[in-house]
């Protein structure tokens, strides 16, 4: 990462620190990160997901070098609303997953777009868009329709006063897909050749989408500001490059007038199925900034300080998604005036799927039920208390029966501190944890029957944890996950922490092909869908897929990129009978 950095700031006349607050420097195209988003279809029902793959087309210094790991998508309304939000990680730059829709969604246009904390220095005509159109089978109306920005309710573009994002329009070359046959009957096999040029970049790999021609819009696939003239940079870098996953920002405050609070010490756990514990400590301006942990779904955190006397504390988080939106237009199109026999056609395809119980399951991956371990791995050593005689409270058990604790209590204060196997004391304090949650009241903590502790692990060695020198960990672990009765710390708050979506790209169970002899109809607008299919430059390969009972034109779109960094494409269609 030094190396890159030395070499983005490089300039004729040698770059000093000021350089990136220099908006021609911000604005040379090696710092630009972007990215092409390519959808499964731009048609979506209420509570269906939203499959997706992202491109990078950022300078080969950036992405080789994973400038940034984390991709946030957000499905916005014409209000400048985001009604669904993810987060995404980038794996070289690249990244495919799907976001799920709310059931109580509004009908009407919306767009997806995406972006990374490093673009939110830049306006957000850089970053990338999809013209969504969304139909909730209990709320369409045509005369209250939650129109997107960058389309009218008779389908016109706005004015050409307005400012315009621009199309980035793929080359259709270096690319090839046809399929066996110009028509094919219910439920039968269709194969399509894809052939592939010398420039493909193979790293990228391709998505591939077969869908009813009516749900995609494979001509207005994505839009950005790439070809937007140079915006103006920001006079300061505000945000830095998520290099280590997610990151929070905040600022520790105290006081009814909120005021900074300096080097505040702050401990983080994270709960729900896969616990986690961090330590931090703000700078000199009440800042806090940190990585959470690779996690998945939406969790809490419990946040509690060292206060030292005086009021409580309090964490301000900033918003992890952008609250800026670009007030031009996006030249979309309206999915709607002049397409009722197409909505209608897919409300009855809705009520068809809740009439025969065909539902749409969110699939669960094998790594996903797997335990997770501990942010400590294996402890050097674990106490059973259940497999040890009757000792009435915790502070005894520890001292009879865990010789490198050892627990002083002077003047009602307890200290306690952590000897490694050779019998010397370890230098720092030990972070001891109830449940992974730092435990402020220790008088509480050892008054504790050990028989609603589970278990208890130690770590008699110094441990470095978010920055913080810890004298080993003591960590207790109750048998009901309820702090044992202790209670939370004083001044503990709890946080919304939304961490990386599912990144299972398979799609649900109803959109699997159904045999000749299911009783059930196959109402399959979707037929196929690979984000990520490997292939090598100049070579070609089949797919194949079930056709579904839904007659008409059907659109096979294949997308990749080329070696150069440019998008290429191709599309063939086919009839079903």
């Amino acid at each position: 990462m030094a190396c890159l950095i030395a070499l983005l700031l490089w300039s004729p006349g040698s770059l000093s620190a000021q350089g990136l607050n220099d908006p021609y420097v911000l604005n040379a195209p090696r710092f630009r990160e972007t990215f092409f988003l390519k959808t499964d279809r731009n048609l979506y029902a209420a509570g269906e997901s939203i499959h997706f793959r992202a491109f990078n087309l950022s300078h080969p210094l950036l992405k080789e070098n994973d400038w940034s790991t984390v991709l946030y998508l957000e499905v916005v309304n014409g209000r400048k609303v985001a009604v669904a939000q993810g987060k995404f990680p980038l794996d070289h730059g690249s990244v495919a997953g799907r976001l799920v829709l709310p059931d109580t969604i509004s009908s009407g246009n919306f767009f997806l777009r995406a972006y990374t904390k490093w673009m939110r220095n830049f306006p957000p005509s850089g970053y990338s868009y999809v013209p969504l159109a969304i139909v909730n089978p209990q709320q369409l109306n045509l005369e209250t329709l939650d129109y997107g920005s960058g389309t009218s309710r008779e389908g016109a573009e706005p004015g050409m006063d307005q400012p315009m994002l621009q199309k980035l329009k793929p080359l259709h070359q270096g690319l090839h897909c046809s399929t066996d046959a110009s028509s094919y009957a219910k439920r039968e096999k269709v194969t399509i050749q894809i052939g592939t040029g010398a420039e493909l970049d193979p790293s990228q790999g391709l998505a591939v989408s077969v869908a009813k021609a009516d749900y995609i819009d494979s001509a207005e696939t994505c839009y950005s500001g790439l070809t937007v003239g140079i915006p103006q940079g920001p006079e300061s870098v505000r945000f830095i490059p998520e290099t280590r996953g997610i990151s929070l920002d905040g600022l520790v405050v105290q006081g009814a007038d909120e005021h900074p609070v300096p080097n505040a010490a702050m401990h983080l756990t994270l709960l729900g199925e896969e616990p986690d514990y961090m330590g931090l400590v703000a700078d000199k301006n009440g800042r806090i900034h940190f990585a959470i942990p690779p996690h998945q779904g939406a969790s809490n955190a419990l946040i509690n300080f060292n206060t030292n006397g005086g009021s409580a504390y309090k964490l301000i988080l900033e918003d992890a998604f952008s609250n800026e939106y670009f007030q031009g237009a996006l030249p979309g199109k309206d999915f709607f005036t002049g397409r009722m026999e197409v909505l209608e056609e897919m409300l009855m395809y809705v009520q068809l799927k809740e009439a025969f119980g065909i539902t749409v399951p969110i699939p669960v991956s094998a790594e996903d039920t797997a335990e997770a371990p501990y942010f400590y791995g294996s402890p050097e050593y674990r106490y059973k208390p259940a497999d040890y005689i009757q000792i009435p409270n915790l502070e005894e058990f520890l001292f009879e029966l865990v010789p490198y604790v050892v627990i002083r209590k002077r003047k009602e204060t307890y200290e306690v501190a952590m000897m490694d196997d050779a019998g010397f004391y370890l230098n720092y304090a030990p972070l001891i944890l109830l449940d992974h949650v730092a435990v402020q009241d220790l008088e509480a903590l050892f008054k504790t029957d050990p028989r609603f502790i589970e278990y208890i692990d130690v770590i008699n060695t110094p441990y470095i944890r978010g920055g913080n020198y810890y004298g080993g960990i003591l960590s207790v672990l109750s048998e009901a996950g309820n702090l044992a009765g202790v209670g939370l710390p004083e001044g503990s708050t709890i946080i919304d922490l939304q961490t990386y979506q599912d990144p299972d790209t398979r799609l649900p169970q109803d959109l699997a092909p159904r045999t000749l002899e299911d009783h059930l109809p196959d109402l399959r607008t979707l037929l196929f869908w690979n984000p990520e299919l490997i292939i090598a430059p100049g070579d070609q390969t089949g797919v194949q897929f079930v056709t579904s009972d839904i007659k008409g034109s059907y659109v096979v779109s294949v997308t990749g990129m080329s070696k150069s960094g440019q998008v290429i494409e191709d599309h063939c269609l086919f009839q079903v009978e």
